[in-house]
């Protein structure tokens, strides 16, 4: 491996995402569609990673996904001709070196890409917090708001295009199975877990609906975010800054809502009695969960006039 990295350092141009000042460099957008397999980027703390690919081009309001190796992947806030002339963030050092964001400057610039690299990682740490299954971050490699590094995921598929194959299991199974082959193929040291198929995605997407119970909301969650994994199985992939506790057993739950939230937006491709009897498992699996772990009843109040 050091020996494949030294080869292609030999031949990578060196290109600098953020200045001595933690801005944004000039044509920063230019320059990222302009990266080439092996080149170095750089950011204003000297430290460099290597270019193996842009994994969302496309996708994504708020952050680019870099391939940097090893597994990894680096996310940097999208900045785009259409964005740089919103509020720019003023960067500032906190007590004890550690960097971190005024939540009034916060609330005002919100808008600015950079500052939505602070609202993941508070969204990641609340999720953390209640239990739930995240995608994993490397905190004390990260270096705010210019990166994040975080685990490279064998994503098999969304829980939209989960919901998508609903009433077609043995295509499910199909993409399981080439999704696997591509990753043995790809990739020398992959190993396969056990068998996986319809029902064991099934058995494990209500085990994770369980894990969502204590919450009702957060923001920027819906159900393209949430993914089924060969490695990890289903789990949340990006997130705002705000969560909200279930208080009540009859709360919203977050499964639930965030199918909900794209409904219109895109084709389910399935009939809606069939969503509507997916959705209703879910909110019942919440439901119970929630009993075991004691909310309340909401209780009605009436008013004698």
């Amino acid at each position: 491996m050091l020996v494949y990295l030294s080869i292609i350092t030999a031949f990578s141009a060196e290109v600098q995402l953020f200045d001595s000042n933690r801005e944004p460099v000039k044509d920063y957008y230019q320059k990222i569609m302009n990266l080439k397999f092996g080149d170095l980027i750089s950011f204003s703390n000297g430290v460099t990673f290597h270019y193996f690919g842009l994994l969302n081009p496309n996708d994504g309001n708020q952050s680019f996904v870099i391939d940097i190796g090893e597994n990894r992947v680096l996310r940097i806030p999208r900045i785009t001709p259409e964005t740089s002339n919103q509020n720019v963030y003023v960067a500032y050092d906190a007590p004890g070196g550690t960097y971190r964001y005024d939540v009034e400057e916060f609330s005002t610039n919100y808008k600015d890409p950079r500052y939505r690299l602070f609202a993941y990682e508070r969204g990641w740490e609340n999720f953390q917090s209640w239990g739930i299954p995240t995608v994993n971050l490397n905190s004390a490699k990260s270096y705010l708001p210019e990166y994040i590094v975080q685990e490279k995921l064998n994503v098999i598929f969304s829980l939209v295009e989960y919901i998508q194959h609903l009433d077609n299991p043995g295509q499910i199974n199909s993409i399981l199975n080439e999704k696997i082959k591509f990753l043995r193929t790809h990739q020398p040291d992959f190993k396969s877990s056990a068998d996986i198929n319809f029902q064991t995605v099934e058995k494990e997407f209500f085990n994770f609906c369980k894990k969502t119970a204590p919450l009702k909301f957060a923001t920027d969650l819906h159900a393209e975010n949430i993914v089924y994994t060969e490695d990890r199985g289903w789990l949340v992939l990006d997130f705002g800054s705000a969560t909200q506790r279930a208080v009540f057993l009859s709360d919203q739950n977050l499964i639930s809502s965030s199918i909900l939230n794209l409904f219109g937006a895109i084709d389910y491709k399935i009939s809606n009695k069939k969503l509507e009897k997916f959705i209703s498992r879910i909110d019942k699996t919440i439901l119970n969960q929630r009993k075991d772990i004691k909310l309340q009843r909401r209780k009605c109040r009436f008013l004698w006039l």
